[in-house]
Parts: C-alpha cells; sequence; structure tokens
C-alpha cells in the first residue's frame, strides 16, 4: 500500500465519523469499510479504530452476531496495538 491509500484511509474514517456524528450509520459503516480495504494490518492503531467505529456503526444498525464479532475483533486489535 502506497502513502496515498493511507491518507485516503485516514479521509474516509474521518468522513464515517462524519457521518455517524450526522446520526447517518449506514453512510458511515460504507466509508468505515472503505477505510479498512486500504489500511495496511500493520497499521494496528488506524485498524482499530476504523474497526471499532465500523462496529459502532453496525450496532446502531442492528444487534446483530456481525456487529458483535467486528467489535470483538476491533477490541482485540486494539489491545495488540496498547501493548506496543
Amino acid at each position: 500500500r502506497t502513502s496515498a491509500d493511507n491518507e485516503k484511509a485516514n479521509l474516509y474514517l474521518r468522513r464515517g465519523l462524519r457521518e455517524l456524528s450526522r446520526h447517518k450509520p449506514a453512510q458511515a459503516l460504507e466509508l468505515f469499510r472503505k477505510s479498512i480495504e486500504l489500511t495496511p494490518p500493520s497499521s494496528e492503531k488506524t485498524l482499530s479504530r476504523a474497526l471499532y467505529w465500523l462496529s459502532i456503526a453496525l450496532l446502531q444498525l442492528t444487534t446483530s452476531k456481525a456487529s458483535e464479532k467486528t467489535l470483538s475483533r476491533a477490541l482485540y486489535w486494539l489491545s495488540i496495538a496498547l501493548l506496543q
């Protein structure tokens, strides 16, 4: 991945947060997914943030098992990032 991809990933993350603050979780969800797709696994902190906020958007849309699994994954990556 290039630095341009990382910049796009951060841009999508910020846009997703803006949509979430506007009570538009469906739009935020798509932006968070794009951010995750562009974020390399080595960028654990960024990936953790994107997964966390994607989970929040999913929880606002539904209380499905998918949102629980995504939240669990976000918490795992966040704990890994904090331990380093």
